[in-house]
């Protein structure tokens, strides 16, 4: 399991120890668990997790649920949403997942629900990605 995940608990710790003031974590991998042989108790989905003061944390999908891999893109609904999104100009964190939200329950005939926990304590505003490489 140590191959094919990553512990998100751990991400977390070395957050906190390093004391920012804002932290965003996005996790678009609530997938169906491909090791569920030999684990019984696994549920699907990713559980809900409590943000460190100053986080954000952004689920593709709500907790307990799976996201979808999206048919003929090299990137799921909520990647492409988000990508598109943060091109835009100024935008405070939560209207950006806001408007992600809405696209990928356009995209996914409302089947996949983007997530936000969160323990931000200011308005926090993006700047616009820039499109780098092919």
């Amino acid at each position: 399991m140590e191959i094919e995940a990553v512990n998100v608990d751990w991400v977390l710790a070395q957050i906190e120890e390093v004391h920012n003031r804002i932290n965003f974590v996005i996790l678009d991998a609530c997938r169906n668990n491909p090791l569920t042989r030999g684990f019984r108790s696994i549920v699907r989905g990713l559980a809900p997790l409590d943000a460190p003061k100053g986080t954000m944390i952004a689920y593709s999908t709500a907790p307990g649920s799976e996201s979808v891999d999206g048919a003929g893109s090299r990137n799921s609904p909520y990647t492409e949403a988000l990508a598109h999104t943060l091109k835009e100009s100024g935008l405070a964190a939560e209207e950006v997942f806001r408007k992600v939200r809405v696209q990928v329950l356009a995209a996914t005939h409302e089947a996949q629900v983007p997530w936000e926990h969160s323990s931000l304590t200011g308005r926090v505003l993006l700047q616009p990605i820039e499109h780098r490489g092919p």
